[in-house]
């Protein structure tokens, strides 16, 4: 094994993390398939969040010989953010970090949230707001499960030549415009809101990826799909619903490590075959009309369920 030792001068950056950390680890197995056992303690660092700026206050990071390296995380920051004092805590494993966020005066975590994502009192969100408010707190409800896809296909990179294309804005856009400045392979641009240029775009690539596993009805995966497109989703959430062996691949949600195996795997498969069998998958997407009729539909007959159950409690 190897002994390595480093006091400061160690920096961490990506994800709107930028950090200097000491540590002291053994590095033992292949050179492929590292062996890590040690700690990395911080010495100073930031952290962007919805484009605010937090300030590390503690950080360690624990390897126990994992392979792959899936170390233990206890890291804190703080910031003060429309006249309260906002902490986000991250515990939890790399490829699973669990994030909490409390703040002084103590508030309830979507009032908080809305703070720090939009600078304004729940009660004064517009609705495109409310519903992005929504889906974030949903995704910390559901473990802090979502995939940011730059990791995946950045670890995917050093096996095979891929790039990732990038489409949409929101509050952690300068954040990922920092993340991939160095980043050659990875760009990011504006959303398309014509249906047909964005068709066009989505099948002028070889796959999709998608990274939540909190999206209800799979509708961006199935968007990708009519346009032709294999899939490489998370195994839970709506897009999982959507994929299929024989035009995509599944990984563990939030397993950055999982979704770049997946990634490879996909591009060893004959592309052709691929291309074909998600034209034929495309025929079973519905229309947004179909769509909608279908879940009416589920929902009536849920209702339906229901008092038929409620009527024969009463008459029993």
């Amino acid at each position: 094994a190897i002994h390595a030792k480093a006091p400061g001068g160690l920096m961490v950056s990506g994800l709107g993390l930028r950090s200097e950390w000491s540590t002291e680890v053994d590095i033992a197995g292949t050179p492929t398939n590292p062996a890590i056992t040690g700690r990395a303690d911080l010495v100073r660092g930031d952290y962007e969040f919805a484009g605010r700026q937090f300030a590390l206050s503690r950080g360690v990071i624990r390897f126990a010989g994992e392979v792959p390296a899936n170390p233990a995380l206890d890291i804190e920051a703080n910031a003060n953010a429309t006249g309260l004092n906002a902490t986000i805590r991250v515990t939890g494993v790399a490829a699973k970090p669990e994030i909490a966020f409390a703040s002084t005066p103590a508030l309830p975590q979507d009032e908080l949230l809305s703070r720090l994502l939009f600078g304004t009192s729940i009660t004064k969100l517009s609705a495109p707001e409310a519903l992005q408010l929504a889906a974030a707190v949903a995704a910390l409800q559901n473990g802090g499960n979502g995939l940011n896809p730059i990791n995946a296909v950045r670890r995917a990179g050093t096996r095979i030549p891929v790039g990732l294309m990038l489409l949409g804005l929101g509050p952690d856009t300068r954040t990922l415009e920092r993340q991939i400045a160095q980043s050659p392979h990875v760009r990011l641009f504006e959303p398309i809101y014509d249906r047909t240029q964005l068709a066009t775009v989505m099948a002028s690539a070889d796959a999709f990826i998608h990274g939540c596993d909190t999206e209800t009805f799979g509708l961006v995966a199935s968007e990708a799909l009519v346009s032709g497109l294999p899939l490489i989703v998370p195994d839970a959430g709506g897009a999982a619903m959507v994929a299929r062996p024989a035009y995509a691949e599944t990984y563990r949600a939030g397993d950055p490590y999982d979704a770049a195996d997946a990634i490879v795997r996909l591009v060893s498969r004959d592309r052709a075959l691929l291309r074909r069998a998600a034209e034929i998958g495309a025929n079973s997407v519905l229309s947004d009309r179909q769509h909608a009729a279908a879940l009416v539909a589920h929902y009536e007959a849920r209702i339906a369920a229901r008092d038929t159950g409620t009527a024969r409690s009463r008459s029993a």
